[in-house]
């Protein structure tokens, strides 16, 4: 019977293009290691579903914010009306009063939150001087 079910595999892998290396490694015992690699794939997606899953009932119950930047991003904001700076978010804080993002440059120490940040306070150098062009 095992003479049959390899004479099956080779055809198998003649017409969907495997290689003669591939195939003499699935007939020697490879068919066992490839199973596991995608059960492992299995077991990847299955964790990644789960995860997206946990993130969409923290949503909906109110306990998932998604932050604009991280701490080391740079951020651009309109210092004295004209002059655009840019500053280092060196810290954020949540706390009772909410988020606060803690930013400073060599002239400048400044706190900003969340609303702030595409009115006042900008991602790219392109939005905050687009936003002034307005």
């Amino acid at each position: 019977m095992g003479n049959i079910d390899n004479a099956l595999n080779v055809n198998i892998a003649q017409q969907e293009g495997v290689s003669w290396m591939d195939l003499e490694s699935t007939l020697s015992g490879g068919l066992h290691e490839r199973a596991a690699a995608e059960n492992f794939k299995v077991e990847a997606a299955s964790s990644e579903a789960k995860h997206i899953i946990d993130l969409l009932q923290a949503e909906a119950q109110g306990r998932l914010m998604v932050l604009p930047c991280k701490v080391g991003d740079t951020v651009y904001f309109w210092w004295r009306g004209n002059h655009l700076e840019d500053v280092v978010i060196k810290e954020i804080i949540i706390d009772e009063r909410g988020v606060r993002f803690i930013a400073t440059s060599v002239y400048n120490h400044k706190h900003f939150i969340p609303e702030d940040f595409g009115k006042t306070v900008f991602l790219s150098r392109e939005d905050a001087e687009a936003a002034l062009m307005k």
